[in-house]
């Protein structure tokens, strides 16, 4: 014990009670405050672990996660020759395919205008004034009567009666540069031949000359097309259902050769290979990352810092590994065609030591002559699959679905993780509660020593009187 001697005169027992005390209390503290940080870091050291595992795995979660959806692995890039005719929209499930279409006339809606009138609101008609709007193919087209007041009987009350109407046919007042005449009435239907429309007006007095309509201003056609040697009639220049899961919007006339013939546009609906290999890459590496890490953390030897060797002998290391190879090793997509399976299928191997690695010329040969193979047994066709899903999809989309779990709320990895925090939790509130009981026996201590050093300070005292008296005593019986 670190003690010191108080020499001073008067100074008690002459020992420093106080370091005393302490020491004893550090005697006893100090074993069991260096076992409960043993603990501590031992725990704080296997949730770095943990947490380092999390963090590869949702890597490798993310990069299966790239490779399930078929229309992202599958996407089928359209090819124009003429780009200006028309643009196509690719949905899911449009199938790889060559197309010749040709453009001959696009549809448009029917647009009248009216002849001349010197003011917006000039009068028309000195009583009320019905304007009869007929609408659809010629022959059997609907009247659709328009009541309009003799004080509306203007070129404003028109087109705010036609417009107010709902029939699907607008109406505004332009104003000309005709200096007698400039404003005139226009009205435009809806595209396709079905929306072409007619005017007429009728009332008990004269009707303005001027309200009457040019119906051949601009005509209603439908879209003329041909795909395929198919000839196609719309209404509208958004085509669908014309080619399976493709939506076409019609932009332009087809261009014509030197005698004046259409010249085919060519549809080519091809799969772009290119997305699947870098996506597949980004899967390799990922997966070797976690590899590593499991290596890193179950290693003793290992001088990573943080959390390298963390996790040795872990259960739960190994439980990991053994979930991560088995994608590789076991996994086989159930609807796969054409010999396509599995990832060593396509080059991906694994050796004895847990990396993968992949065999290019395989991978290309695979993409290239049998991509819609690698897409079905990756995806199993499927789209948008979650991690719940009981949905069966590819090699890619369970294999997510397994990395999800594994990284769920339930899994081990989690549980572990949540009990060594509430551990060190725990060891930090037995840390606490230690310092309290040191503290209350230093002063247990401090007041033990406190009441020996008053007895060895007052035995002190009535020696020195003593001596004094003797002392005395002596010196008298000299002097006689």
């Amino acid at each position: 014990m670190a003690t010191s001697t108080i020499t001073a005169l008067g100074a008690g027992s002459g020992v420093d009670v106080k370091a005393l005390a302490q020491s004893l209390v550090d005697a006893e503290k100090t074993p069991r405050k260096d076992a409960i940080d043993k603990k501590i870091t031992k725990s704080e050291g296997g949730i770095s672990g943990y947490g380092a595992l999390k963090f590869v795995l949702s890597d490798l979660k993310s990069a299966f996660e790239g490779l399930k959806d078929a229309s992202v692995l599958g996407k089928i890039t359209p090819k124009i020759s003429q780009p200006g005719s028309f643009t196509a929209i690719i949905k899911p499930g449009a199938p790889t395919s060559g197309h010749s279409i040709v453009v001959r006339s696009l549809a448009q809606s029917q647009k009248s205008v009216s002849d001349g009138f010197s003011s917006a609101t000039q009068s028309l008609c000195a009583s009320d004034l019905q304007l009869n709007l007929s609408i659809g193919p010629l022959g059997t087209q609907s009247n659709h009567p328009i009541q309009i007041s003799a004080a509306s009987a203007t070129p404003n009350g028109i087109v705010a009666a036609i417009n107010s109407s709902n029939l699907g046919i607008s109406a505004q007042l332009l104003k000309t540069n005709d200096s007698l005449k400039p404003y005139k009435i226009v009205l435009s239907g809806e595209a396709g031949l079905e929306n072409q429309f007619s005017v007429s007006t009728s009332s008990t007095s004269s009707i303005d000359t001027n309200l009457k309509f040019d119906t051949t201003a601009r005509i209603a056609t439908n879209a003329d097309l041909s795909i395929d040697g198919v000839d196609v009639s719309s209404k509208s220049n958004h085509i669908e259902g014309a080619i399976t899961n493709v939506t076409l919007d019609l932009l332009a006339v087809t261009s014509k050769d030197n005698l004046g013939n259409f010249s085919p546009v060519t549809l080519d609906l091809s799969r772009d290979a290119s997305i699947a290999r870098p996506k597949i890459e980004a899967l390799v590496r990922a997966f070797n990352d976690v590899n590593s890490m499991l290596n890193v953390v179950s290693d003793p030897k290992s001088t990573v810092e943080t959390y390298g060797g963390t996790l040795v002998g872990n259960s739960t290391v190994s439980y990991i590994r053994n979930q991560i190879r088995s994608i590789v090793t076991t996994f086989k997509a159930p609807n796969a065609t054409g010999g396509i399976e599995a990832l060593r299928d396509i080059g991906v191997s694994i050796d004895r030591n847990g990396q993968l690695s992949i065999d290019n010329n395989k991978l290309d040969s695979a993409l290239q002559s049998n991509f819609d193979q690698v897409v079905t047994m990756l995806t199993g066709n499927k789209d948008g699959v979650s991690a719940n899903s009981p949905i069966v999809g590819g090699v890619a989309t369970e294999s997510f679905k397994k990395l999800s779990s594994l990284l769920s709320n339930q899994s081990p990895l989690v549980t572990q993780t949540n009990n060594l925090s509430k551990k060190v939790s725990d060891y930090k509130l037995e840390l606490e509660r230690l310092d309290a009981r040191m503290t209350s026996l230093l002063e247990r201590y401090n007041k033990q020593f406190s009441a020996m050093e008053s007895m060895v300070n007052g035995t002190k005292s009535l020696q020195t009187s003593l001596k004094s008296t003797f002392d005395g005593m002596m010196a008298t019986y000299t002097n006689n």
